[in-house]
């Protein structure tokens, strides 16, 4: 087996990890889901989901303030605990009406340009990424999801504490599944705490050790996840020396900005900056993002792009991906058995 041959068999089993924050949803929907509802980020949620007169009545003043700093204060007033849970139940109500468009949209994209090596990690409460993994289910080789800061649609069960769609009914004892915890004061963030939060962050930290390719998608590490960073810096260098993989950053903040909140990740210019989700390797080498990386960068042969096809329907959609899929399918059979 060649030296290509050989490294394209590493990138067909590295996965490639993607973390998205809440610049990914609103990139999905820029004009609104499916629903109309406008996609909050932290620093705009209170206007775009009526809490300003619930956080005023408590006297806590709102404007030009991230929520996660205002929710941080309501915790800690013992004085707002009615006011706390009537913002939690606001918040949760408003995330979880939100709808998927009835055509494809980002979401169906990006779940099927990676594949099941892959990983997809977001921190974001809506319930995109969910609602579009069970449409698309049917294609089966779909990248691992997680949850990072809980999901409108995930449930857990408190006795068993196993995990699924909310409204559904434990596997183990028959329990229905209770909503997972969505908010998270700023300066407790303690994920162990919480069993299927830890066990997210901890698939992450698997993934992310093992990762050839890391993209981090509308999430711009901010001072309130301190510790969401700390634990992802910690898994990406835990064993490797990160002298040959990539980061790509999808994001609409300012470069410098970027390249200074990201910059304990990078080996010297191992990375790329992109404003747009569908000029990132996934879109452009859909299913082999690991592969035509590694073709450009090591042994300086350009991959022509494969783009997705945007406009496509879910009917030409699976038939674009049927031969992406059907070669892996052959890559798995015995060699006598590859035709």
């Amino acid at each position: 087996m060649t030296h290509e041959e050989l490294a394209n068999l590493e990138m067909e089993k590295r996965p490639h990890v993607v973390i998205l924050g809440a610049g990914a949803s609103r990139a999905a929907f820029p004009n609104g889901d499916g629903s109309g509802r406008q996609i909050p980020v932290m620093n705009d949620l209170v206007r775009l989901t009526g809490l300003g007169d619930m956080l005023e009545s408590a006297g806590i003043e709102w404007r030009h303030r991230n929520f996660e700093e205002l929710y941080a204060e309501l915790r800690t007033d013992g004085a707002s605990q009615e006011t706390t849970v009537a913002v939690e139940q606001h918040i949760r109500s408003y995330f979880e009406a939100m709808q998927l468009p009835g055509w494809p949209c980002l979401y169906d994209h990006l779940l099927l340009s990676l594949r099941s090596k892959d990983v997809i990690a977001t921190f974001n409460w809506d319930p995109f990424l969910m609602d579009a993994y069970r449409r698309n289910a049917h294609h089966r080789q779909l990248p691992h999801v997680l949850f990072l800061h809980g999901c409108v649609r995930a449930g857990i069960c408190r006795v068993e504490h196993g995990a699924g769609w909310l409204g559904h009914d434990c596997r183990v004892c028959g329990a229905p599944l209770e909503p997972v915890p969505l908010l998270w004061p700023i300066k407790e963030k303690k994920y162990s705490e919480q069993r299927f939060i830890a066990e997210q962050w901890h698939n992450l930290g698997v993934a992310m050790e093992n990762a050839f390719m890391l993209t981090i998608f509308g999430y711009a590490a901010p001072s309130s996840d301190e510790e969401a960073v700390s634990l992802m810096k910690q898994a990406w260098w835990k064993v490797r020396n990160r002298e040959i993989e990539q980061i790509e950053l999808i994001n609409i903040a300012p470069r410098q900005e970027l390249l200074t909140s990201w910059d304990a990740f990078f080996t010297r210019d191992h990375y790329e900056v992109r404003k747009d989700f569908y000029e990132s390797w996934s879109a452009r080498h859909p299913r082999r993002s690991c592969e035509a990386c590694w073709d450009q960068f090591m042994e300086i042969h350009v991959r022509a792009d494969s783009a997705i096809p945007r406009d496509a329907d879910f009917t030409q959609l699976a038939d674009w991906f049927r031969p992406l899929l059907e070669a892996e399918r052959v890559a798995m059979l015995p060699e006598d058995q590859q035709v």
